[in-house]
């Protein structure tokens, strides 16, 4: 029953559309094939430049790329160039400092650091 009712649908719709619309187009002009060939013509045009847009496109985008891993690259080995920079400076301070001690322990007070007042008092 359902597929009945599916089929006079079908044929009730069918019976709306115009006659004319089953046709097949006729043979076309010359104008028309030359309307089409410059419209093809257009087409391929905006496509070739699109591609080109976005072929340009990539290639700023890579260089972006790059220049900003260049840049990281560089600011990264500035970074660990200054912190060994500050880890031998704290080493090299370290070792005078232990050597003053040595040296103020064993009786040499040119050497003994200046007594400090303890934090908090004028």
């Amino acid at each position: 029953m359902r597929r009945q009712i599916q089929f006079i649908a079908g044929c009730a719709l069918l019976a709306c559309v115009p006659a004319n619309a089953w046709a097949q187009p006729g043979p076309s002009s010359a104008e028309d094939a030359a309307a089409r060939q410059k419209l093809n013509q257009e087409q391929a045009d905006l496509a070739r430049k699109q591609l080109e847009q976005n072929a340009a496109s990539a290639r700023a985008h890579d260089e972006a790329v790059r220049t900003n891993a260049e840049e990281y690259r560089r600011q990264q080995e500035a970074y660990e160039a200054e912190k060994l920079r500050r880890e031998r400076d704290h080493e090299d301070a370290m070792a005078h400092w232990r050597a003053d001690v040595a040296a103020c322990e064993a009786g040499d007070k040119t050497r003994c650091a200046a007594p400090t007042a303890p934090q908090g008092t004028p």
